[in-house]
């Protein structure tokens, strides 16, 4: 049961940062801030020939606009699961607009040899006012964490090689790049399974979402401190970026922060 509150979304503060990183010659991710909808996002996009950075730009637009499109509270029915039965009506419409995302990447890398194989990950978080919750979705390994007086929570579970068993073990002589594989990504089949949660919220709670360029740069430790000392969402994000290219910026590295003061 989510705790009622009289706090407001409209007061939520959030921002976003992308920077290539110090090894890639192009980002190919992308980040979504849309107050107006109460939507936010991070997309990490995976393709040769710069497909990578198509399928998540347009993950992030069909994210956008299924929102738009959906703000009377319908959608078609092929964006529907069985898994959203148990969803509150915030994580109904946050599960169908990920399906719907997942339908334009892989209609669009069917239709164009260039792009033939390109997807993403995604992260996506919604707002909801009544009740005050996050409901959050998410497939790939890209991350949400909650940060609550102090103590960091990831909200996700990476869809990787180290958190399936089976691929787990038969992967564990190979190289790490290999492990940390992702097992799920948007556009890459015609349909996509996804993970979907909702958890409240409470004023002076901080939302991150993050591409693995941030997380596998920085520690929990290392990020919890950013997100606790740094005022601004704004200025944390910015922080979170420059931590992690200092420690190396392996990869395009994208941040979202919203915060809701306490």
């Amino acid at each position: 049961m989510l705790a009622s509150t009289a706090f407001s979304p409209g007061k939520l503060v959030a921002a976003g940062a992308t920077d290539p990183g110090r090894r890639r010659k192009h980002n190919e991710d992308a980040f979504l801030v849309r107050p107006d909808l109460g939507l936010y996002a991070v997309a990490d996009g995976v393709g040769g020939h710069r497909a990578g950075e198509v399928a998540s730009a347009l993950a992030l637009e069909t994210l956008a606009q299924f929102f738009e499109e959906s703000r009377a509270g319908s959608w078609p029915d092929s964006y529907r699961a069985l898994l959203d039965l148990m969803l509150a009506p915030g994580g109904k419409r946050l599960s169908a607009a990920i399906r719907a995302a997942n339908h334009a990447v892989h209609a669009r890398a069917n239709r164009l040899d260039e792009h033939q194989g390109m997807g993403t990950t995604l992260v996506a978080a919604h707002l909801t006012e009544a009740p005050l919750a996050w409901h959050v979705g998410h497939v790939g390994d890209s991350r949400a964490y909650r940060l609550r007086r102090g103590t960091l929570t990831a909200l996700t579970r990476d869809h990787s090689v180290d958190n399936e068993p089976l691929l787990a073990a038969r992967a564990a002589d190979g190289p790490s790049s290999r492990r940390s594989a992702i097992t799920r990504a948007i556009g890459i089949a015609e349909s996509v399974e996804l993970d979907m949660r909702t958890i409240e919220v409470a004023p002076g709670d901080v939302l991150l979402l993050c591409s693995d360029g941030l997380h596998r740069m920085l520690s929990d430790e290392g990020i919890a401190a950013v997100l606790a000392a740094v005022p601004g969402p704004r200025e944390a994000a910015a922080e979170l970026l420059r931590r992690a290219n200092e420690a190396g910026g392996l990869d395009n590295v994208t941040a979202v922060v919203a915060v809701l003061p306490g």
